[in-house]
């Protein structure tokens, strides 16, 4: 409770989280409370204690402290402020606050052997050279990277324009130009039972195979050079008539009912791994497991279980985790693939059984590139000086992972240093933006 003193004898009191604005009267030792209103955010009462600054939701008020407010009376009309400003001045700022909020507030005062002073004046150097926010974040991220830490992060902030975006939609399939038309290269397979990974054209009734051409959408004919994806501009979710067929001049076609989806991320990481368990097992002749783990959250974890546990059973085990989003520290994986082997269980009729079952005691290797961070640095790191050998790949050659979902935390640093934390490259979706141009 927030309590501001007014006239003699009364305490004006805001309810946090109610929303309740009370004036309590004291008289002859005996409190008496008065609620003025039931919607109240925050206040500031005048000196004299006759009037109130009152915030409701998005609104501001001034009002005269009486037994029922008026709160039309004295509204603000704050959507006619305007404020002249230097946007060179105010980037020249962010990224001296940037500096500072490191300077005060990182870990190690040492900043890791980084000449943090000398840091600013280099890249202050860059300030008469920026166009636009996105030019500066960029020098903000470079600026940082200089303390070579893990979970450094900045957050965009305001923003200048309100943007809308209009989705996309998409069919989970890579195309080819063939003929003067545009034809299904690949379709994706997906479960469509499961929302994630629900392959549009896969479904029930749609049943369009690699080979076939795509030849309207919507009534409208599809040609190149026409942009393939302006047809399915915000038709994610949506039920859209896509005309098909065998051949380019249109005989034998037909005219299905597809729901583009807003991202195929999940359906061509998942073709991914699967294509590469399937190279580790034709190469091995089936005694190495394949097990990709895209994050140290409950998606990696549920990609662990997915792929470890069925291949037990082999002689040795690769664990990928390149593009790997990072989450926890990852223990999980970790004790589950340093189990020892304990005793065999001999059976006079079928195969013998080991002591623990769901174990690999075999040869171990781990995948990794550069956007391993976080939790998966943790991993990498962890079965590095445990002697498993690691492979690491440069450049990454898988543009879709699956990530955990959160949000950016503010600019902060810890002190668990993992150099390789990079953002991995963004899932492929299809959108449209409308917006005014970045100042």
């Amino acid at each position: 409770m927030a309590l501001e003193g007014g006239d003699e004898g009364r305490l004006l009191a805001a309810h946090e989280g109610a929303g309740a604005l009370a004036h309590l009267e004291v008289q002859a030792n005996v409190a008496a409370q008065h609620t003025l209103t039931e919607k109240a955010g925050s206040f500031v009462l005048s000196t004299d204690g006759k009037r109130a600054l009152l915030r409701v939701k998005d609104d501001w008020h001034i009002v005269e402290i009486a037994d029922k407010l008026d709160l039309e009376k004295f509204k603000l009309d704050v959507g006619r402020i305007q404020v002249r400003v230097d946007p060179p001045a105010e980037w020249a700022q962010m990224l001296d606050e940037a500096w500072r909020i490191n300077r005060d507030y990182f870990y190690d005062p040492g900043f890791q052997g980084a000449d943090w002073p000398a840091m600013r004046t280099k890249y202050r150097a860059f300030l008469p050279d920026l166009a636009s926010r996105n030019d500066l974040f960029r020098v903000i991220r470079w600026m940082l990277s200089e303390l070579a830490v893990g979970h450094s992060y900045q957050s965009p902030g305001d923003s200048a324009f309100e943007s809308e975006t209009i989705p996309g939609g998409l069919l989970g399939a890579d195309y080819e130009v063939a003929n003067g038309r545009y034809r299904f290269k690949k379709v994706f397979g997906g479960l469509n039972w499961t929302p994630d990974l629900r392959s549009p054209l896969t479904e029930p009734g749609v049943d369009v195979s690699a080979g076939e051409y795509l030849l309207a959408v919507r009534g409208q004919d599809v040609r190149p050079p026409a942009n393939l994806y302006s047809f399915f501009e915000n038709t994610a979710g949506k039920i859209v008539e896509i005309t098909v067929g065998p051949n380019p001049d249109g005989s034998g076609s037909r005219t299905v009912a597809a729901v583009p989806i807003a991202s195929e991320s999940a359906l061509r990481n998942r073709d991914w791994v699967e294509g590469n368990l399937r190279k580790v097992d034709a190469a091995t002749g089936g005694r190495v497991a394949y097990v990709y783990v895209p994050n140290t959250a409950q998606p990696g974890y549920d990609y662990f279980k997915r792929y470890f546990y069925p291949q037990t059973h082999k002689d040795a085990v690769i664990v990928d985790e390149r593009f790997n989003g990072g989450g926890q520290v990852a223990d999980y994986y970790i004790d589950l693939l340093r189990r020892p082997h304990i005793s065999y269980w001999a059976m006079r009729y079928g195969a013998d059984l080991k002591t623990p079952t769901a174990s690999i005691q075999g040869p171990k290797v781990m995948i990794v590139d550069e956007t391993a961070g976080s939790g998966g640095a943790c991993v990498s790191g962890s079965s590095r000086r445990r002697e498993t050998p690691i492979i690491a790949v440069w450049p990454p050659a898988c543009p879709n992972t699956t990530r955990r979902s959160s949000s950016a935390p503010p600019r902060s640093s810890t002190a668990r240093r993992n150099p390789s934390c990079t953002a991995a490259s963004p899932p492929a979706s299809s959108s449209a933006r409308r917006s005014a141009p970045s100042r």
